[in-house]
C-alpha cells in the first residue's frame, strides 16, 4: 500500500481528536508497509488534521532538556510520560516550552527503564536530537522505527529550589482563565487561604510542609516584591486557549507564556514552586494533578488544587 494510499484512508476535514486512538492501532497495524521518513511523514499528517495546522520542522538544536511528567489519577495508575523542554530555538523563541516526547509503547519502555535504572534524570538528561525527528509545538516526533536514540547527561536543572530541603521557600499560584471563560469560582483570597492560610486555614499545604519538616522548609505566600499578585502568593491569567479541546501541554505553555509575559522573567524566577490551578479537565482526563518531576511545576484541575492529600504528594516535590 502507499503513502498516498493510506493518506486517502483519512478526510481531514473532518477527522477529530477523539478518534486519534483509532488512527494509532490503525497505523501499527500498516507499519509494516512503511519506510522510515514514510511513517513519520503519515503521522505528521494525521496530528496536523486533529489539531488544525501544526508546522513541523527539523530541529534547528542538538538536544532538549528531558522531563518526566507524573499523574495523580483518580485510578491509581502509576502514570508517567516524557517531555522534552525545547531550545527557544525550536520553541519560536518562547522560554520554557515543555511538549511530549512522541514514542512509540517500546520507546517508552526505553525512557522509562532508563528513569528507573537512574540513567535518565528528570531536568537533567537531554535527548539527543536527530534530523530525522521533528519538532512542533505538539511535540517531539520519534520516527517509531528508530531503535536508538542518544541520552546526554546535561546539567542545569533550570531553577529547581525544592532540593534545598530549609528555609524559605516563596510559592506562587497562578489562577487561570481560559478563553471561554472558565475558572475557579474560588476568589484569589479564597485560594490564597486554601494554600498558605492567609486567612486562617490552619490545614493547607504551607502548615503541612512546616509541620513535616519540624519547621525547616518554610512555604511562603510568594513575598518576593511581585507587583501583580491579586492575593498574597496569587496572581490571575487569562489563555488564548480553551481548556476544551486542547492537550495538557498546549494549556500549560499557554499559561506559562501569559505568566512570564505578565512578570517579565522566564519561570520559575524567585520562586520555589509555581502551581497552575484549572477550572476543570475536558481532554485526556482522568487526574486530580500532575507534575514534573525534579522541577518548580505542578498544575492542578477543579478543587484538587485545595485538598492538601493532593498538594503534599510525594512525587510533587522529588
Amino acid at each position: 500500500m502507499s503513502l498516498r494510499s493510506h493518506f486517502q484512508l483519512f478526510d481531514a476535514t473532518t477527522f477529530h481528536p477523539h478518534k486519534i486512538v483509532f488512527v494509532k492501532k490503525f497505523i501499527m497495524l500498516n507499519i509494516r508497509h512503511l519506510d522510515n521518513m514514510s511513517f513519520l511523514a503519515l503521522g505528521l499528517v494525521i496530528l496536523s488534521a486533529a489539531h488544525g495546522t501544526v508546522a513541523f520542522e527539523a530541529p534547528k538544536s542538538n538536544e532538549c532538556t528531558i522531563v518526566v511528567q507524573e499523574s495523580l489519577r483518580f485510578d491509581n495508575v502509576h502514570d508517567v510520560s516524557f517531555e522534552c523542554i525545547l531550545d527557544p530555538r525550536d520553541a519560536g523563541g518562547d522560554e520554557n516550552m515543555i511538549v511530549p516526547i512522541r514514542v512509540s509503547d517500546a520507546q517508552k519502555l526505553v525512557l522509562q527503564t532508563k528513569f528507573e535504572n537512574g540513567e535518565l534524570l528528570s531536568q537533567s538528561s537531554t535527548l539527543m536530537l536527530d534530523q530525522e525527528m521533528q519538532i512542533s509545538n505538539e511535540g517531539v516526533f520519534i520516527p517509531v522505527t528508530m531503535d536508538n536514540f542518544d541520552i546526554g547527561k546535561g546539567g542545569s536543572n533550570n531553577g529547581r529550589n525544592l532540593s534545598i530541603t530549609e528555609g524559605d521557600k516563596p510559592f506562587l499560584v497562578v489562577k487561570v482563565t481560559d478563553s471561554q471563560g472558565r475558572k475557579r469560582n474560588e476568589s484569589t483570597d479564597q485560594i490564597s487561604d486554601d494554600i498558605f492560610g492567609t486567612d486562617g486555614d490552619q490545614m493547607t499545604l504551607k502548615s503541612q510542609m512546616n509541620d513535616c519538616s519540624f519547621g525547616k522548609f518554610k512555604i511562603t505566600a510568594g513575598g518576593v516584591g511581585n507587583e501583580h499578585e491579586a492575593s498574597p502568593g496569587v496572581i490571575e491569567v487569562t489563555i488564548d486557549k480553551s481548556l476544551v479541546g486542547n492537550s495538557r501541554s498546549a494549556i500549560r505553555q499557554a499559561v506559562t507564556i501569559k505568566v512570564q509575559s505578565l512578570l517579565g522573567h522566564s519561570l520559575p524566577g524567585p520562586y520555589a514552586h509555581v502551581m497552575y490551578v484549572l477550572e476543570g479537565c475536558y481532554t485526556d482526563c482522568g487526574w486530580a494533578a500532575y507534575a514534573i518531576v525534579n522541577s518548580w511545576l505542578s498544575v492542578y484541575q477543579g478543587q484538587y488544587y485545595k485538598m492538601v492529600g493532593v498538594q503534599m504528594h510525594g512525587k510533587f516535590f522529588q
